[in-house]
């Protein structure tokens, strides 16, 4: 159960990449816990104060980009926290890691926050890994996935079709809010009440179990969706992005045209994603339904906030 996949590394290399995501995000995550049980504090980015960042982000991106370059010298690394592209920024493999996705949940004791590491081959997402403290088992877990190969929960499979039967509908939208204006869904689509966990990767990891039906993001950056969007597309779930031309399954990310390397490209990739259910996630950006500009429009207000 898999993305449509194209000029990817051979099986043994793309197995060799995603082991070495989990041990990262492993790693990184044990790290982040001895933080979380001893609390610190934060400082923010920029001048509202809304988005903080502390020693445990910048600590598991350090030690997750020296374990890469170890590993694989010749890779690129893009971190959230960091200024610079790390590695050779000429590669065609780039990864791209969040070290700590749910900082304001950290700092207020709720262990609903990730390690994500995601891994792209010339723009295609091909490995991932996403720490989890809490949500998904009763202990800190990993989930992985690796193009055309899979996404497991530990070493067990996943296959996100035969939970979401048994399972109560939940989905996620941006700030928790309404899903918006589109109209009556067709029969036999029963949609999941919304809500807001706070953390990107979290949401991901929780479509591609199963637990949550769908979930939207009207501005995620590179490193929060790169390693969950492709757990859920090889869980067995959709996941859709809205570029120059409208929604369209995400199998590429596009950086800008204009920078000096590829790896600089993708720095300010920003772009809405809605991951789930194919019916829920085509219901919602109007793909394949006969009033699709109609709802493309209401979910564009969904998005934006209005």
């Amino acid at each position: 159960m898999s993305a449509n996949h194209t000029s990817l590394p051979s099986p043994e290399e793309l197995s060799a990449i995603r082991a070495e995501a989990v041990q990262l995000a492993t790693d990184a995550g044990g790290l982040v816990m001895d933080y979380f049980r001893r609390g610190l504090d934060a400082r923010y980015k920029g001048k509202d104060e809304h988005n903080p960042v502390t020693e445990a982000d910048e600590a598991a991106e350090s030690l997750i980009r020296d374990g890469i370059l170890a590993r694989f010298p010749d890779h690129a690394v893009l971190g959230e926290e960091a200024d610079a592209i790390a590695g050779n920024a000429a590669s065609p493999y780039l990864w791209a890691i969040d070290p700590l996705d749910g900082t304001l949940n950290f700092l207020n004791g709720l262990a609903l926050f990730a390690v994500s590491v995601g891994v792209l081959h010339e723009g295609q997402a091909i490995a991932g890994a996403i720490f989890v403290p809490s949500g998904l088992a009763d202990m800190p877990v990993v989930l992985s996935a690796a193009a055309g190969l899979g996404a497991s929960l530990g070493d067990i499979p996943i296959d996100r079709t035969a939970r979401t039967a048994i399972r109560a509908r939940l989905g996620t939208v941006p700030g928790g809010g309404r899903r918006g204006r589109h109209g009556r869904p067709p029969e036999g689509l029963r949609l999941g009440e919304p809500r807001s966990l706070g953390s990107i990767a979290i949401e991901l990891a929780l479509v591609a179990m199963g637990t949550l039906q769908y979930a939207m993001f009207s501005a995620p950056r590179l490193w929060d969706v790169a390693a969950g969007a492709l757990i859920v597309q090889e869980a067995g779930g959709t996941a859709l992005v809205r570029g120059r031309r409208g929604w369209a399954p995400l199998a590429r990310y596009e950086g800008a045209k204009d920078a000096a390397t590829a790896a600089e490209g993708y720095r300010h990739w920003c772009a809405p994603l809605v991951a789930g259910d194919e019916n829920a996630a085509n219901y919602f950006t109007g793909l394949d339904t006969p009033s699709a500009g109609t709802l493309r429009t209401s979910l564009g207000r969904l998005l934006r906030g209005g």
